[in-house]
């Protein structure tokens, strides 16, 4: 198994027919194609420079293929969800380019399979196999475990409650797409001084709305 690359950052591609996000990775003369989320993609920018990045090896009669993660966190939630049946890599890694680890995280805690839902290629039927065979993520936001950086720690608290999941989804009712609804509201709660305590946030899922709807206008 490949644990892991550690090369120069020949390329980087999008096939936006397919939507793949690849990683082409020079090692030591050998170019190594890696599949990776939007998120591992836009975190190594810099072509022609030094990267390591955490992989996955399938292997099939048909093909090898790498899926790389920029953090072992990312790689284990990736495994986590490949356990999941009807869950496979291609699937797990287009969930992990639609939703961060901290928002999955909040869907998965409060059992919100309507959140779940808007992922990608992700029905009733597997949204609800997720909350039950995903329960184990719960340690990823362990105090006793720091396995999220204080700043997922504080984004996961700030996306763990029912304002800003509803405004979300009244975006997306409206038409908006579920990422740009997401990164809306992302924007507009880091950008306020919002009180937030005991799993509520001071400002309704209505003005988020609104608030966001302006935002949208002027884009």
């Amino acid at each position: 198994m490949i644990a892991f690359l550690k090369g120069i950052l020949d390329n980087k591609i999008f096939n936006s027919n397919l939507n793949n996000y690849i990683l082409l990775i020079d090692v030591n003369g050998v170019g190594y194609e890696v599949f990776v989320s939007s998120n591992t993609y836009n975190k190594f920018s810099n072509i022609n420079s030094e990267i390591k990045i955490n992989t996955y090896l399938q292997v099939r009669e048909d093909a090898h293929i790498l899926y790389g993660f920029s953090d072992i966190l990312e790689k284990n939630i990736f495994l986590e969800l490949i356990k999941v049946n009807s869950i496979g890599p291609k699937l797990a890694l287009n969930i992990l380019s639609n939703t961060s680890i901290a928002e999955l995280l909040a869907a998965i805690v409060n059992k919100d399979v309507d959140v779940l839902k808007k992922l990608p290629g992700i029905g009733a039927k597997t949204a609800s196999r997720m909350l039950i065979e995903l329960s184990g993520l719960n340690k990823y936001i362990s105090d006793d475990i720091n396995t999220l950086s204080s700043a997922n720690k504080s984004h996961f608290d700030k996306l763990n409650n029912k304002e800003i999941n509803d405004a979300i989804s009244g975006l997306v009712s409206l038409g908006y797409n579920i990422k740009d609804a997401k990164d809306i509201i992302n924007k507009i709660v880091s950008s306020n001084d919002f009180n937030y305590k005991e799993n509520k946030i001071d400002i309704s899922s209505s003005e988020l709305i609104k608030l966001a709807l302006r935002k949208f206008s002027k884009i």
